[in-house]
C-alpha cells in the first residue's frame, strides 16, 4: 500500500486544537515483516537451475529508484515445485511502482555441449530430424541471432576445441518467464521472446513469485548439469 492521507491533530495546554492533512507511509526498514519474494528457475526438463544472478531495476516504496544485482541464494522451494528460491532482502516492493526482474547466468559455457549437439543441430538444419521443442531451437541458436544455421555449429565447434572460451553476448543460459507461451513453437524467435519479467505500476497486488524457464545454450540434448 502506498502513502495514505491522514489528519494530524494538536492540542495546547489551554485546550485549543488544530489539525492538518498529510501523507504518511509506514516502512519496515529493518526487514522484520518484509514479504519473501521467490525466484524459481526450472530447466526444460523441470530441474532446478542454480548459480544464477538476478538484476532488479525500477522503483519501490523506500526510494525513487533502484538498480542492483544479487547472487541468488538457492535452496529447495517449499511450494512443491522442484525449483529454487531467493529472498530479495529488505527491499519492499508494492503496488504502484514499475520494476523489472532479469535473471542471467554466464558460467561454464561448455556445460552440456558435446559433438552430439553438433550432430543434432546439423540434422535439424538439413531437415533430417527437426527439433521437437522450442527450447531445443533456442539452445541451438549459439550466436543468439534468432535463427539456427551453420554459424551456430561453428560457434560451438570453436568452443569445444578451446579456440574460444565464451559464448556470444555474455550468456551461457537464456531465461524466459515460466508462463510464456510461444505463438509459434516451430519458430520461438518470432516474435522475440521476453527474457525478464516486467511489473507495471498498475499491478495490485504486486507479485511475490518470479518464475523462469532456463535453457543452456548449445545443449540441445539437455545433458547439461543445471547446478553448474
Amino acid at each position: 500500500m502506498g502513502p495514505q492521507k491522514v489528519e494530524v491533530w494538536a492540542r495546547d495546554m489551554a485546550g485549543n486544537t488544530a489539525f492538518c492533512t498529510m501523507q504518511i507511509e509506514i516502512v519496515d526498514t529493518y526487514g522484520s515483516i518484509d514479504p519473501t519474494y521467490s525466484l524459481i528457475f526450472l530447466s526444460p526438463e523441470n530441474e532446478g537451475v542454480s548459480k544464477s544472478k538476478v538484476r532488479v531495476k525500477g522503483g519501490h516504496c523506500l526510494y525513487d529508484s533502484v538498480d542492483y544485482q544479487i547472487d541468488v541464494i538457492l535452496g529447495p522451494w517449499g511450494g512443491g515445485i522442484p525449483g529454487y528460491w531467493s529472498n530479495f532482502g529488505s527491499f519492499v516492493y508494492a503496488a504502484g511502482y514499475n520494476f523489472t526482474v532479469t535473471p542471467t547466468k554466464n558460467i561454464n559455457p561448455l556445460n552440456g555441449v558435446t559433438t552430439n549437439d553438433l550432430v543434432l543441430i546439423q540434422k535439424h538444419i538439413l531437415g533430417i530430424e527437426f527439433f521437437d521443442s522450442p527450447w531445443k531451437r533456442i539452445a541451438a541458436d549459439a550466436n543468439q541471432d534468432g535463427k539456427v544455421t551453420t554459424s551456430d555449429i561453428i560457434v560451438l565447434r570453436k568452443l569445444i576445441l578451446g579456440i574460444t572460451t565464451e559464448l556470444p553476448n555474455g550468456k551461457s543460459w537464456r531465461f524466459l518467464p515460466l508462463d510464456y507461451t510461444f505463438p509459434n513453437p516451430a519458430n520461438p524467435f518470432l516474435p522475440p521472446f521476453p527474457e525478464r519479467i516486467e511489473v507495471p505500476n498498475t499491478a495490485d497486488p504486486a507479485p511475490s513469485d518470479f518464475a523462469f524457464r532456463g535453457v543452456k545454450i548449445g545443449d540441445v540434448d539437455f545433458s547439461a548439469d543445471p547446478n553448474q
